[in-house]
């Protein structure tokens, strides 16, 4: 930073005392001397705010870095710390009991293609 401020000042007075070593007139090499030092201070001073300018944003940007981790941090800390409670396990398979049945199975409607059966049979 402070070389650029030293080959500021340093261009500034060489371009001065070229100056006012190609004038004859004393009086037109003072106004020039005074504009080119006017020139150079608003150089240096616009110079000096950029870098400030620079230097508040990174300051600003590592100091919203460091909130967000901070306040993550502490979320993560006052989270429940209670899990839920892990799956129960599954039940075993009930064993299927058989009944015993003594009474033979009936058919519960007639069946119709005996009907049919018995009615071609007598046709003939």
């Amino acid at each position: 930073m402070k070389p650029r401020i030293l080959a500021l000042l340093c261009v500034g007075l060489g371009l001065t005392s070229l100056i006012a070593s190609c004038g004859g007139d004393s009086g037109v090499k003072a106004e020039r001397m005074a504009y080119i030092e006017e020139q150079v201070e608003e150089r240096i001073l616009e110079y000096k705010r950029i870098l400030d300018e620079r230097c508040r944003e990174e300051v600003l940007d590592e100091a919203n870095r460091l909130t967000d981790s901070i306040l993550l941090v502490r979320a993560r800390l006052e989270r429940d710390s209670l899990d839920k409670p892990p799956r129960p396990d599954k039940p075993d398979k009930p064993e299927v009991k058989t009944i015993i049945d003594s009474v033979p199975v009936a058919p519960l409607f007639m069946d119709s293609t005996e009907l049919l059966r018995s009615d071609s049979n007598s046709i003939q």
